[in-house]
């Protein structure tokens, strides 16, 4: 392509975006040999990706033990909010069964747990084009759908909204539990949002009432020891205006967060985000740039 090519990119009004991480990975990685690491990442990041290929959710990527994942891109659905919580419901058991499968093994993986979050709203996507062309994702959508998960609490699916009710328009709102505190989100406020169970009984509202009623400030923390993987990444590269609290670690460079989908390079993994292309889009490679 030349300088001067049209830039390939669109607005996807339509999408919803998951992030989820591990809790209580960094403490237990420090005590674990990288074989044993990456033997549990393998594992359970294998078991996503083979649901979301029979759900057809598009993967982004993952940052480090974050795995980001999205609907309503490349091709748009009408209920990709409610498409994506199902698919954060089967990870969560995925994560049960292949923790207690490696605690088994010796591995000591059975205090694991996973967060994970939702937002629904637009995203720009695009091809940047360059020496390794990459896939990337643009807009606050994907800021929020960050801190859906790092403020949701280990085991529980955390959505918006904004999420909650395109969930509610597609007659599940039993799936829907308001969350009793507002959460505080840099750059956003206050916010109420709702914990999410997909084909849940009164039983499960019964444990979602006790998880709000019995977890107290302390119990909460712990539960959110270590700074999630796509916290830490939101930090990098959040949007200038929300940064009131500056430090050398946390540049203002004025874009919000980015995935990016380049699972050729390793050493790219640590800077992902999520976008859509529609039929104009296909994901490139260096060899059809």
């Amino acid at each position: 392509h030349g300088e001067d090519d049209e830039p390939i990119a669109e607005l996807f009004l339509d999408t919803s975006i998951m992030f989820s991480d591990i809790v209580g990975f960094t403490k237990w990685s420090s005590e674990r040999s990288p074989n044993e690491v990456f033997k549990l990442l393998e594992r359970l990041f294998w078991k996503f990706d083979e649901i979301a290929e029979r759900q057809n959710i598009f993967k982004l990527g993952t940052i480090g033990d974050c795995y980001i994942a999205v609907t309503g891109i490349p091709d748009p659905i009408d209920d990709h909010a409610t498409v994506l919580t199902q698919f954060a419901f089967d990870c969560r058991q995925k994560v049960e069964e292949v923790c207690a499968e490696l605690d088994a093994e010796g591995l000591d993986t059975s205090k694991l747990s996973m967060r994970f979050g939702i937002h629904s709203g637009a995203i720009t996507a695009g091809i940047l084009r360059g020496t390794k062309s990459r896939f990337e994702l643009f807009g606050d959508t994907i800021n929020t759908a960050s801190r859906m998960e790092s403020t949701g609490r280990a085991g529980l699916i955390q959505v918006s909204e904004e999420t909650a009710e395109l969930i509610r328009l597609d007659r599940k709102e039993k799936w829907l539990h308001k969350r009793d505190e507002l959460i505080t989100a840099k750059g956003k406020g206050k916010m109420q949002t709702y914990w999410v169970e997909p084909g849940r009984d009164g039983n499960r509202v019964s444990f979602l009432d006790a998880v709000d009623d019995s977890l107290t400030e302390a119990k909460i923390l712990r539960m959110s020891e270590e700074t999630s993987s796509s916290d830490k990444y939101y930090n990098q590269y959040r949007d200038s205006e929300y940064d009131e609290e500056k430090t050398e670690e946390t540049p203002d460079n004025g874009f919000d967060v980015i995935v990016e989908v380049n699972n050729a390079e390793a050493e790219d993994e640590e800077k992902q985000t999520e976008q859509k292309p529609s039929e104009a889009f296909k994901i490139p490679t260096d060899d059809n740039v």
